[in-house]
């Protein structure tokens, strides 16, 4: 009996011995250029998550046709929270003026713009390229009107099978990302902020009206339906334009994320 305990534990230290310990990875912030905005709560909606990529594994692409993991490479959290949360660090540090939040959060302010984000795909290829495809659209808080779209689509090159490389570059695609929607959210913002900005003409009452001053003079037609639709009818509202636009980007060497040195983005 003694002999056999000994070969049962034996078998359970050389398995212990054989098995690697998960590790565990996080996407970062990365900073950018930060400008002045017109203040304004943005809220960055429920992230949208291709289901291939919403596991605890990394995935690898190798083809069109099959996927692949790696049980020892995951992430510390779930995919779709960790990008929410680190597209809203990224947008607060941009846009300075302004509250940003992550719907998934704990805050239930009522937003003045509300920037939602759908990851088409977003995992590195058999040939070495990480590839952010996303669309994004941007709506006024409390109306739900759009006011800005955009299809975004960004690659970067960490071909040397470090996963301390491919998260950094990832995380500087979504910099990149962030960039791209800061502009927008600051053009949104700014064009809805500027009618409540321009000063407000007091208006002064008209004097009471006497009983002879009520009725038409003589000579003067009674005026027509479609007259009295335009005076009373108020003024048209001028919406800004949605901003529709495809970014195409390339990397190159010289760029630094959590310390390590990635490929950096170049805008078109």
């Amino acid at each position: 009996m003694k002999l056999v305990a000994n070969c049962v534990f034996l078998t359970f230290a050389l398995a212990g011995c054989g098995s690697s310990v998960p590790r565990f990875y996080t996407l970062q912030k990365v900073a950018g250029s930060s400008e002045a905005t017109e203040p304004a709560t943005i809220q960055i909606g429920r992230l949208g998550l291709a289901g291939y990529l919403d596991r605890s594994e990394i995935v690898l692409k190798d083809d069109d046709y099959r996927i692949s993991t790696d049980d020892h490479t995951r992430w510390a959290e779930p995919l779709g929270d960790m990008i929410g949360r680190v597209l809203t660090q990224d947008l607060s540090q941009r846009l300075k003026d302004s509250s940003v939040y992550d719907q998934a959060g704990a805050i239930t302010a009522a937003p003045d713009a509300r920037v939602e984000v759908d990851i088409v795909n977003f995992n590195k290829d058999e040939s070495g390229s990480v590839a952010l495809n996303a669309n994004v659209a941007i709506e006024q808080g409390a109306t739900h009107r759009p006011m800005a779209k955009r299809h975004v689509t960004l690659q970067a090159t960490a071909d040397n099978g470090d996963p301390e490389m491919l998260v950094a570059t990832m995380s500087n695609l979504l910099g990149s990302l962030s960039d791209r929607i800061a502009t927008d959210v600051r053009s949104s913002t700014a064009l809805v902020a500027a009618p409540a900005a321009a000063p407000v003409a007091m208006v002064q009452p008209d004097p009471p009206a006497q009983l002879a001053d009520l009725a038409p003079p003589p000579d003067t037609p009674a005026p027509t339906a479609e007259a009295v639709a335009a005076n009373t009818a108020p003024p048209p509202v001028v919406l800004p334009a949605p901003v529709t636009h495809v970014t195409e980007s390339s990397l190159k060497p010289g760029c630094s994320s959590g310390g390590r040195s990635v490929p950096c983005l170049q805008a078109p």
